[in-house]
């Protein structure tokens, strides 16, 4: 319905102008990702490769879920594996007072990857803590 669209257009471009004194912001401006007290600009919309679904906190569209978790895979010629890897958040997704709580929220903002050890010397290499359930 084109009025209920003209109306929605105008309240758009009215809040733009309040929140940001433009129409024409960086998305990131708009959209964020929020973990703790980590507030970083984002990218991303409805069903696309980097699926974000956001909503309105505090005039800023807060992501909610969407794409989580990414991880790209590479064999050279010889067969030497490399693998990157990102989660928007961190690997301690419920520990709050974990560094791991949103290390990761940085990189993902960013479209950064970090490595991945598969190889066990790599493991070790970087491991803190290990046990034996």
């Amino acid at each position: 319905d084109y009025e209920r669209i003209m109306t929605q257009f105008k309240e758009s471009v009215d809040f733009l102008m309040t929140e940001f004194g433009q129409i024409n912001i960086p998305l990131g401006d708009l959209q964020v990702l929020k973990r703790g007290e980590v507030i970083l600009p984002l990218d991303g919309g409805p069903d696309l490769l980097r699926a974000v679904y956001s909503r309105m906190v505090d005039n800023r569209r807060v992501a909610r879920h969407g794409d989580c978790f990414f991880q790209m895979v590479d064999w050279d010629q010889n067969g030497k594996l490399s693998v990157e890897s990102i989660h928007q958040f961190g690997s301690a997704t419920l520990n709050e007072s974990s560094k791991h709580y949103s290390d990761q929220a940085y990189l993902f903002s960013s479209k950064e990857m970090k490595p991945s050890w598969i190889e066990i010397d790599s493991v070790k290499k970087y491991l803190k803590i290990s046990y034996k359930p």
